[in-house]
């Protein structure tokens, strides 16, 4: 059973993505050493041709990870088929359905650690842009987890200070959700 982790690069004029930033410290974590990480270009075929590759893998769990608007960790509780924007390559989507076929929405399964410590809200609506879009598309997938987690957005601040701030919280909630196979 394969597990993915994903982020995205930084938008253009922006040094960096605290989600790429993330991920990136994720990978030199112990426990950790079964996860696949994957860290996505800001564009609409970038999470299509991941979602290719993943044909035929035998998955127990993807999270994707993204910068929000908050201030604080929010957890996507809802994806909804529908997407909209201009991704950093100039390709347009206006208010597309992603799959015709597919209900117009879906769940995300992710459990939050016991104990009511972790500073983290949750949300229903993670927009119409690239992290809806991800959302979406993991939470039709048949995984025990399927979760997108928006994440303060990074500006200037140096990555051990970013990293700091928010790898202790995504690990406890990583290993929570990917211990299902005992192998975190």
């Amino acid at each position: 059973m394969e597990f993915y982790i994903t982020g995205f690069k930084p938008f253009k004029g922006r040094p960096n993505n605290g989600s790429e930033t993330l991920v990136n410290s994720l990978r030199a974590c112990p426990g950790l050493g079964h996860v696949n990480f994957k860290v996505l270009d800001v564009a609409w075929e970038s999470f299509d041709a991941f979602f290719r590759e993943l044909e035929g893998v035998d998955l127990a769990g993807i999270i994707g990870f993204g910068e929000g608007k908050e201030p604080s960790i929010v957890i996507e509780r809802v994806g909804h088929n529908l997407s909209s924007g201009i991704d950093e390559f100039g390709v347009s989507k206006e208010e597309e359905a992603i799959n015709g076929e597919w209900a117009p929405t879906n769940a995300s399964r992710i459990r939050i650690p016991p104990g009511g410590h972790l500073a983290v809200a949750e949300s229903s609506d993670a927009g119409r842009f690239l992290c809806n879009y991800e959302l979406f598309h993991i939470n039709a997938l048949d995984v025990a987890t399927s979760a997108f987690i928006h994440l303060p957005v990074q500006q200037d601040m140096a990555d051990d200070e970013y990293v700091a701030l928010w790898q202790p919280t995504i690990l406890e909630i990583v290993h929570h959700n990917f211990a299902l196979a005992g192998k975190a």
